[in-house]
């Protein structure tokens, strides 16, 4: 009964998602032929919320969240938000939306980078106090697929941990860790589950890539809030 119930709950769940999506796009193409600009704006939003909600807590449930994925949701919420400013707000409001809003799209900027730089963190922190053990693994298999024309491998590490051999991969698929099977590495495990594991090299490497975007975008929006001010 309870996984009749588990299936039925799926199947009406998928089923009202597709109708959301493409029920989004229609209303989409509808607003934009009938000269509708903020609530086309609004409903593209909502798409990027919801996927970017999905994605973030997708990462987070199975322990991969990459903070660069909140960039979704908050572009989402800000499509939203500024759509609807447009469609209901009165013409002074709408004029001084305009007047501050390249200081709230640098702000958003530099919220975002911030994000991810200090959700990096936390997420390495994180997967540094939960993958406590160290163990030697050795690479007996290499999964791997194509995307844009681009081979991207995934190591297949076995260990032996409390009597018995285990199998594992994190299903991080990726140009950068070249790894042969019969190779052996170090690699960091949680001891309550085993299968949640890092690569230090990895690990730091996946970071430094999300440190500097991160840095980038605040970087980059102060550096234009100062233009704007003394210049502008």
């Amino acid at each position: 009964m309870g996984n009749r119930e588990y299936g039925l709950g799926a199947y009406l769940l998928s089923f009202a998602f597709i109708i959301w999506f493409f029920g989004s796009i229609v209303g989409m193409i509808y607003f934009s032929n009938h000269d509708q600009t903020p609530l086309t704006v609004v409903l593209f939003g909502q798409l990027f919320l919801i996927f970017g909600i999905i994605i973030v807590a997708g990462g987070i449930k199975n322990h991969s969240f990459q903070p660069i994925t909140v960039i979704f949701p908050l572009v989402g919420i800000l499509a939203i938000a500024g759509g609807l400013i447009y469609y209901v707000g009165s013409e002074s409001i709408i004029a001084y939306v305009e007047k501050i809003l390249p200081e709230l799209a640098l702000s958003a900027f530099f919220i975002i980078g911030a994000a991810v730089v200090v959700g990096t963190y936390l997420s390495s922190l994180k997967k540094r106090n939960l993958c406590s053990y160290t163990i030697m693994a050795t690479c007996v298999d290499v999964k791997s697929h194509v995307d844009d024309g681009t081979l991207l491998e995934c190591p297949v590490y076995e260990i032996y941990f409390r009597g018995e051999m285990l199998q594992l991969c994190n299903e991080n698929y990726s140009n950068m860790n070249k790894v042969a099977p019969g190779e052996t590495r170090e690699i960091h495990i949680n001891p309550d589950n085993p299968t949640e594991f890092y690569e230090e090299k990895m690990d730091k490497t996946g970071a430094a890539i999300l440190y500097v975007i991160g840095g980038t975008f605040m970087i980059m929006s102060l550096i234009a809030f100062y233009m704007m001010h003394v210049y502008g």
